[in-house]
Parts: structure tokens; sequence; C-alpha cells
């Protein structure tokens, strides 16, 4: 299941409760049972949405390395300076105001990362897949700023020390 898909199973089962409720009016014992019997099936619910959502972000705890997959995660206001991010998936991830100094990030696919206030100075993107990224404030690998031309040029001939 795709990660874009859990904000409408959190949006059906908030409709759902809202709808059993709203629809239950007897207020006698039989309704009382029955709304227990809800609550009980919606807490299950829960604690299932709690496990899918674990299991969904679970590769956005590993460490950066080589060949990450770091598709759809937040690391936001990270440190990775100097981090070998090499041919890693990092598909629509968040990295807002991220530190990515001298960050080795040559073919690594950026599709619709966000590097808003994100600082790329000296880092290393020859190969890399930028289609739809958000430069925004962004410090671009050569210092300048990504509101000057509306996006960071990806120079090909700058190569950081590896």
């Amino acid at each position: 299941m795709k990660n874009r898909k859990l904000p409408l199973i959190l949006l059906l089962a908030a409709c759902a409760t809202s709808t059993v409720f709203a629809d239950d009016r007897r207020g006698d014992d039989e309704s009382n049972g029955y709304r227990d019997g809800i609550y009980n099936r919606l807490l299950a619910l829960e604690t299932q949405v709690q496990a899918l959502t674990a299991e969904i972000f679970r590769h956005c705890s590993a460490e950066p390395q080589y060949g990450v997959d770091w598709h759809g995660c937040d690391k936001s206001g990270l440190d990775l300076s100097g981090a070998d991010l090499m041919n890693s998936n990092l598909i629509g991830i968040n990295l807002r105001g991220t530190n990515m100094t001298n960050a080795i990030l040559y073919g690594a696919n950026l599709d619709g990362a966000d590097f808003t206030g994100a600082d790329l100075s000296g880092a290393g993107m020859e190969g890399a897949n930028v289609p739809n990224v958000i430069w925004s404030n962004t410090t671009c690998q050569d210092g300048s700023n990504s509101d000057v031309l509306g996006y960071c040029e990806i120079s090909a001939l700058y190569h950081p020390e590896l």
C-alpha cells in the first residue's frame, strides 16, 4: 500500500465514526451497549492503523548511506552534511531546512523532493534525477539562491572530494 492512501484510511474511519454516533439517537441501554461495541471496534481499528503506519514508514529510520531508500520520508531540519546518498531513492522526500553541505547525491532520484530552505552548498549532484523538485530559498551547490532562477542548476563539472 502506498503511503498516500493513509490519510484516506483515516478520513474514512473518522467519517464512519461520526456517522455511527450521529445515527444512534435511541438513548437507551441497548444504544449504550451498541456504542460501547462500536467504540471497542474503533480502538481496534486505531491499533491496526498505527501498525500499518509504522510498517509503511519503517524504511525512514535507515541511516544515511549509499543507495538508501527514503522515499516519502521526512528528513527536514537534519544535518546531513557530507552524507553519502549516492544512487538513493529520495522520491518525495521532505528536506526542508536540511543542511546538506558537501552531501554526495550522484545518481539519486530526487523526483518531487522538497528542498525549501535547504543548504546544498558543495553537494555533488551529477546525474541526480530532479524533476518536480521544490526549490524555494534553497542554497544551491554553487552557493547561489534558488529563488534567483527558480531552481538550482546542477553542475556536471562539480565534484566534491569523496
